[in-house]
């Protein structure tokens, strides 16, 4: 059971590292056409032969390097948010590029109104949170700066586990227990014979409902 375990989780990160790849290949890709669209831009303004000779051909191209930019950030992120935002471009790039039916174009708004509809109100409030986990030991306004949150801290040598033990009673101590600033909570994360070894930061967190793990 535990091999199959440690091999479930190394499948899964081969699969983040994947993903990561295909992202960076993708960003690669949208550079390059973002670099055609501004040569042919260049081209259509200096009065030389453009290929993309009208301007729904450069809003076909910049809505595709659109659409391109928010799938790299929901293969990074896996956020439903940013799910919809994809579904919400490639619908209305379908709408504005191509010569669609009235009936079509009526179509095409309904399901734009209940993409909205569901980002909100049916989306909770953690569905789109980030998290990550780091050592307890970890600096505070290191994790400030990279997360970009606003943990608090009392001089800049606050680790994650002096803020949490400052803000948390010590018989609270245990794996799961959460403290709640604006915009984001620190989750003890793993805890060994009473001491906590690793803080998990979640971001966006906005009240005292979190969701278990």
């Amino acid at each position: 059971m535990v091999k199959r375990r440690y091999l479930k989780d190394k499948v899964y990160q081969i699969g983040q590292w994947m993903e990561l790849l295909i992202s960076f290949l993708i960003i690669i890709a949208i550079c390059f056409y973002a670099f055609v669209l501004a040569t042919e831009l260049i081209a259509l303004v200096t009065g030389h032969n453009p290929n993309i000779d009208d301007l729904s051909g450069f809003i076909n191209m910049g809505f595709g390097l659109v659409i391109g930019i928010e799938f790299i950030k929901m293969l990074c992120k896996h956020s439903p948010t940013i799910i919809v935002e994809v579904l919400i471009f490639a619908v209305a790039r379908q709408m504005i590029v191509e010569h669609t039916t009235p009936l079509e174009n009526l179509l095409s708004i309904g399901c734009i109104v209940i993409l909205f509809a569901t980002r909100r109100f049916l989306f909770f409030q953690f569905d789109d949170t980030n998290r990550m986990v780091f050592s307890a030991k970890e600096p505070a306004i290191e994790v400030n700066y990279l997360l970009n949150v606003n943990i608090p801290i009392d001089n800049v040598e606050d680790t994650l586990y002096d803020v949490f033990r400052r803000h948390c009673p010590a018989e609270r101590i245990a794996k799961g227990v959460c403290i709640y600033f604006s915009g984001c909570a620190l989750r003890v994360a793993k805890v060994v014979k009473g001491e906590i070894l690793e803080i998990e930061v979640v971001e966006g967190a906005q009240s005292h409902m979190m969701p278990d793990q």
